[in-house]
């Protein structure tokens, strides 16, 4: 029989890591993350983990595999990946995340980007510092509007960086991500995704039951390394705000869940562009078991 590669992608708090293990308990297949939020030892409880139970469950790559203070590119992410596929020809995995960037570093070519431009970097600090973050959106809502309608707008760095390669490559950063598909594995995608106020819901209970396993703990010890890249994501952020007191607490709350909602809905319009994904409702496992089986590209 022909090994599985299963791609499950979606929005966060949807439920792609319950159905990730139904499915590699299922299709005896070992389980490779693609959350970036997840590769870090520091982050738990903000980042939504699988629990030790469900990690002893299943064997699991890159999670908890780097320190906040070791950056882990796309690219070396799809490096990486490829070779642990590669040395197990006969063995099944199911890659899941939410990281769409990271998914399409493994799928497509991305090795052909522009290196960084210390010269511009600098000047993008500038504007920033000057005009802040809404100057720069503005920046690559002309530069690359596609990517701009499926990027963090208020992660810096990856503004930043998308910014760099169109100044540099004088093409849109999206039309690298578009590149033809460099992977000769035969990959089943599949999506997740269910009606927005039900997904929406989820996402506000799963904040709040972060706040009650003691997030606001968590990052006062992180705070040291608040400026890492690793931590300038939705939740760790708004929360250094309250621990510095540039915020309330419920103020804090409520920013996590709004920015929250707001990353799934670029999430799912990133997966999107996947014209061979198949989508499924999170709770519909036993279909794509089927389509997984009988799926055979």
């Amino acid at each position: 029989m022909q090994r599985k590669l299963i791609v499950v992608g979606g929005p966060t708090g949807i439920g792609k890591t319950d159905v990730s293990i139904i499915l590699a308990l299922a299709l005896d297949a070992e389980i490779i993350s693609f959350d970036s939020r997840q590769f870090f030892i520091e982050t738990q409880i903000g980042t939504a983990k699988p629990t030790i139970d469900q990690l002893k469950k299943v064997k699991h790559h890159f999670i908890n595999s780097h320190h906040v203070w070791q950056p882990f590119t796309a690219g070396a992410f799809a490096q990486t990946c490829n070779k642990l596929i590669s040395e197990n020809p006969s063995q099944n995995f199911v890659l899941v995340g939410g990281s769409g960037m990271y998914i399409d570093a493994w799928l497509h070519k991305l090795d052909d980007l522009p290196l960084m431009d210390a010269t511009y970097r600098k000047q993008l600090d500038v504007w920033y510092e000057n005009n802040g973050i809404a100057f720069l959106q503005a920046m690559l809502k002309q530069a690359d509007p596609t990517y701009y309608y499926t990027v963090d707008l208020f992660n810096k760095q990856r503004v930043m960086r998308a910014l760099e390669v169109c100044h540099l490559g004088n093409k849109p950063y999206s039309a690298y991500l578009a590149g033809k598909e460099k992977n000769v594995m035969e990959v089943i995608k599949l999506g997740l995704n269910m009606p927005r106020q039900q997904l929406y819901n989820r996402i506000n209970c799963r904040v709040d039951s972060m706040i009650a396993a003691g997030l606001v703990n968590e990052c006062k010890l992180l705070l040291p390394y608040k400026e890492m890249q690793a931590l300038k994501t939705v939740g760790y952020k708004e929360m250094f705000a309250y621990i510095e007191n540039e915020t309330e607490l419920t103020t804090a709350i409520n920013l996590i869940k709004q920015h929250t909602r707001n990353y799934a809905k670029r999430q799912l319009t990133w997966f999107r562009r996947y014209d061979d994904l198949k989508w499924f409702l999170p709770d519909d496992v036993d279909a794509m078991l089927r389509y997984a089986k009988t799926n055979n590209l």
